[in-house]
């Protein structure tokens, strides 16, 4: 027991020794660490300024990482080379670089941290290798300068935030090996008016496109669920079409979509989120399908424009205002499959003059 257990503490400590670096030192402006044979670029100096190419090499050994935060608020810096050396580049690496206007990402990285170039406000185009898989969470949020990236076919999940407040960004092709969109990833994107989703995406996050300038969009039939505010502050959306693959439309997901006049909700989809279409003011016609057994509160309130309405006979509950403010609406046609309508459904519908209920 006494050797078992001298055996496991020499281990320990043999994995101890080993994870301390061998040297670190400074290199011009960069700080580095050396371990096992590989540097890592632990820090530069803030007042660096202009270009700055990273040596592939310091003391012999390849300089492998970027590490985490090691640019952070070099706000002179310009320009940045990075060696093909570099495999990973860290969390926050390059965060609030506000004078990097330019940033040659090598084919051998693999790896791009969370937030590696977020608040860069004067960085114009990028173009991610294809040895990378993944883009994190708000790796380009606020890259206000930012009017082109390229996003390779390698790429199987864009993260949270990951283009948020792009403010400068007009279009974007996501790849067809894209399966998932995070949530916020191109929100508050103010002039982005163009976007292709590709067939291999199954899944939109939450306010995914919230607040962009989108005009159109076409929901892939790979797609089965709009994530909660999805497309809402979508101001210029004129026209969206819903592939029937979908099950499920999330709360708010087109909500203050101001310019979408008409929309057709395939029969795949079973659920409807609160508040879908609200505020939708120039919504003229909506189709609602057989396979909806509920109209959800808030669903179509406010649409000020929506003059008439059908309800299939699959619906048994239309609930709180879920047509509330209505305006123009003048008729609607109620099943006999509808047992419950929530409080104040078709309130202030002042334009409504003929309630159906079938015999």
């Amino acid at each position: 027991m006494k050797k078992t257990m001298l055996v496991l503490c020499m281990s320990i400590l043999l994995v101890f020794v080993m994870a301390i670096p061998v040297s670190a030192g400074t290199y011009g402006d960069l700080t580095y660490e050396i371990t096992d044979g590989k540097v890592t670029i632990t820090d530069c100096s803030e007042s660096v300024t202009g270009e700055m190419i990273i040596p592939e090499t310091i003391e012999g050994y390849p300089v492998t990482e970027i590490g985490n935060e090691a640019f952070y608020n070099c706000n002179g810096l310009t320009n940045v080379t990075i060696p093909n050396s570099v495999m990973k580049i860290g969390y926050g690496s390059f965060e609030f670089c506000r004078g990097l206007t330019g940033i040659l990402i090598p084919n051998s990285v693999t790896e791009i941290g969370n937030h590696a170039f977020s608040e860069c406000l004067s960085l114009t185009s990028v173009t991610i290798p294809d040895s990378v898989t993944e883009i994190g969470e708000s790796v380009f949020s606020h890259c206000d300068s930012l009017t082109s990236v390229t996003i390779p076919n390698s790429v199987t999940h864009i993260g949270s935030s990951a283009f948020s407040d792009c403010d400068s960004l007009t279009s974007v092709i996501i790849p067809n090996s894209v399966t998932e969109i995070g949530s916020y990833a191109f929100s508050y994107c103010d002039i982005l008016t163009s976007v292709t989703i590709p067939n291999s995406v199954t899944r939109i996050g939450n306010n995914a496109f919230c607040a962009s300038s989108i005009t159109s969009v076409t929901i892939p039939n790979s797609v089965t669920e709009i994530g909660n505010y999805a497309f809402c502050y979508c101001y210029a959306l004129t026209n969206v079409t819903i592939s029937d693959s979908v099950t499920k439309i999330g709360e708010s997901a087109f909500s203050y979509c101001h310019s979408l006049t008409s929309v057709t909700i395939p029969d795949s989809v079973t659920k409807i989120g609160s508040n879908a279409f609200s505020y939708c003011d120039s919504l003229i016609s909506v189709t609602i399908p057989n396979s909806i057994t509920e109209i959800g509160e808030y669903v179509f309130r406010d649409c000020t424009s929506l003059t008439s309405v059908t309800i299939p006979d699959s619906v048994t509950e239309i609930e709180f205002s879920a047509f509330g403010n209505c305006d123009s609406l003048t008729s609607v046609t109620i099943p006999n499959s509808v047992t419950e309508i929530g409080e104040s459904a078709f309130s202030y519908c002042h334009s409504l003059t003929s309630v159906t209920r079938p015999d």
